[in-house]
């Protein structure tokens, strides 16, 4: 490369004095050939001064491999930049069979561009394990799987499916899998988009489509399979064994009709099939009718995660057979439980799990209470949901499968009036550890009187913030603090945490012109509730009790509306938040390292990280 001359026609040309466009593509050549030489010289030189570039090509794949797994890339292919880097990168990449092995096929890659991803992909993949997500919602797209035979990938070397789509997609595949050894198969979810989580509202014509008992039950896959995820298809029991994950969901909200949703099995199946997985970690079922015995006890020493929805004698009756660990994480949505009576046997059980030694100390009460129902309409969505939080200002959960990671219990019942709503509150406090709990998130609660705010501040000893919603919960927390500040001289809520978020986000995502209207008449009424609440901040004050701190998130310039800011903080022995900039009688200063107010999310049903790849 030292001794390079350059081209001999430039040399030539430069003698002939040609005409300058000539002269000029020459030069572009030597410049193209010369630009290839410095770059060989610069890889030469980084492989002399950068560690990385001493690493042997098998460390290099490993490195891809994590990056790519860190940074959620495995499906979507974003790793692919680094083979831009050197020749040597490129190289690897080509040659590491397991980055390509992850296939995401949906509708959005029906493109030339995307055809020739997914046949690269098959080409470097080779013979690695693939794991492959398939989502093809239109019947017109399934025309895709035809040109593979059997399969778009080879069931000899599948590790991991991801089957989304409509019962007809789903059928013809897995009766075509069913005829077929899958011997390393490890993980296999099905999800009927038939019935999506928005419609089931408990009134709903459920998919009866049911997965091939042939495929569960075949012995090269039933050996092998670890995980197994099935939404809104039937499948039978008597296929479950040997499980480490296992989440059935046919339907969460009360539907209409129990008699024939779940036969022929019976919770007796359940409790055989659990038995059979002795070893299972992650537990999501929706429960057959109750039993008319108890069940056989079952171990399970390693589960970390239940979530059992049905009617409460059924929960109740599998969680009494159950034997699991003190840190296990519990959600329970009970069906058909309307009054405080018939919650007792529901409320021992957690008692016994959540009070033994090793249980994770509780910091957070979150409570979800919507407007009751009576018997006689559908109780569609939940009238009451509890979530325990170990951190101290845990995340609200919401009922019927959008609970938080953090969230180590919850229940979802039926309550059929505010009396019940409070007594249900009070066994769920007289059972549940809540001795340490210091946060009361109260966001999503729109039926709470102030009797029952009473009770829960009665009930807390060690309370000490509260997060409501103006004009939602705020006004009848504020009549109870009115209550013990001139009552029983005190005043229980030291912080008090407003989030406005609904009076900002609702006006810019929804275009219809009647929720306009209400979002308009909520905002008066939030700005004098949080007029109310300066006035009791000044109240306090005056008799000597002064609260700590306010916290504002989101959209304050909703409620201050003519209140001074500095009329609040300087009754606060702390001071007032709003947003990240923190205002007392000291000054005013913006809190950089505040952590970021986290806004309620659903769960994504079907994560597209690489979370559950490994």
């Amino acid at each position: 490369m030292f001794l390079d001359e350059p081209l001999p026609a430039l040399i030539n040309a430069l003698e002939k004095n040609p005409g300058n466009a000539q002269l000029v593509e020459l030069v572009d050549q030597e410049l193209s050939r010369r630009s290839n030489h410095l770059r060989e010289l610069q890889m030469c030189r980084n492989q002399l001064c950068s560690p990385i570039y001493k690493l042997p090509a098998e460390l290099l794949s490993m490195i891809f491999l994590y990056y790519a797994y860190a940074t959620q890339g495995l499906y979507t292919m974003s790793w692919k930049h680094l083979m831009c880097v050197s020749r040597r990168w490129n190289y690897v990449g080509r040659t590491t069979p397991k980055l390509w092995s992850y296939h995401s096929i949906a509708e959005y890659l029906f493109s030339f561009r995307g055809f020739r991803q997914l046949e690269l992909q098959r080409k470097y993949t080779g013979n690695a394990p693939m794991n492959v997500k398939l989502r093809l919602s239109s019947s017109d797209r399934t025309h895709f799987l035809e040109k593979y035979k059997p399969f778009y990938w080879r069931p000899e070397t599948l590790r991991s499916l991801e089957l989304i789509g409509s019962p007809e997609l789903l059928e013809g595949v897995l009766v075509a899998m069913a005829e077929h050894d899958h011997p390393l198969l490890e993980k296999l979810l099905i999800q009927s988009e038939a019935l999506s989580d928005e419609q089931d509202t408990g009134g709903s014509t459920y998919a009866r489509f049911e997965v091939p008992t042939e495929l569960l039950c075949r012995p090269q896959i039933s050996q092998q399979l670890k995980h197994l995820e099935v939404y809104h298809c039937r499948m039978r029991w008597a296929c479950v064994r040997n499980l480490r994950t296992l989440r059935w969901v046919l339907v969460r909200r009360q539907p209409f009709e129990l008699a024939d949703l779940f036969k022929p099995d019976t919770i007796h199946d359940v409790a055989a099939a659990l038995l059979r997985c002795p070893k299972l970690g992650a537990l999501e079922t929706t429960l057959p009718n109750p039993a008319s015995h108890m069940l056989p006890e079952i171990p399970l020493p390693d589960l970390y995660d239940a979530e059992l929805i049905g009617r409460h004698e059924s929960c109740t009756q599998l969680l009494l057979a159950m034997k699991i660990p003190a840190s296990a994480k519990l959600s329970v949505h009970a069906w058909e439980l309307y009054t405080a009576r018939e919650i007792r046997s529901l409320v021992l059980r957690m008692r016994l799990h959540f009070r033994r030694p090793g249980s994770e100390t509780m910091r957070t009460l979150a409570i979800e209470s919507f407007r009751p129902y009576q018997l006689d309409e559908p109780a569609t969505p939940p009238a009451l949901t509890v979530s325990l939080h170990p951190s101290a200002e845990g995340g609200s959960g919401y009922a019927y499968g959008n609970r938080s990671e953090e969230t180590n219990l919850q229940l979802s019942t039926y309550p059929i009036s505010f009396a019940e709503i409070r007594r249900m509150l009070v066994k769920l406090i007289h059972a549940l550890p809540v001795d340490h709990i210091t946060h009361v998130d109260a966001r999503s609660v729109m039926t709470f009187t102030h009797r029952t705010w009473k009770m829960i501040i009665l009930n807390l000893p060690a309370l000490t913030t509260v997060s409501v919603r103006p004009s939602m919960s705020l006004e009848p927390l504020l009549s109870a603090l009115h209550y013990f500040l001139h009552t029983k001289k005190r005043a229980p809520i030291q912080r008090i945490i407003i989030d406005n978020g609904y009076l900002t986000d609702s006006l810019s995502r929804n275009e219809d012109e009647e929720a306009r209207e209400r979002l308009e008449v909520r905002r008066p009424e939030a700005r004098m509730v949080f007029g109310w609440l300066a006035d009791y901040v000044t109240a306090a004050k005056e008799a000597g009790m002064p609260i700590a701190a306010i916290d504002i998130r989101d959209g304050y310039k909703e409620i201050l509306g003519e209140i001074e800011a500095k009329d609040v903080f300087e009754h606060l022995t702390e001071g007032l938040y709003i947003e990240e900039v923190f205002m007392s009688r000291e000054g005013t200063k913006k809190m950089k390292e505040r952590r970021q107010y986290k806004q309620y999310s659903r769960r994504r049903w079907f994560n597209n990280s690489d979370s559950d790849s490994e």
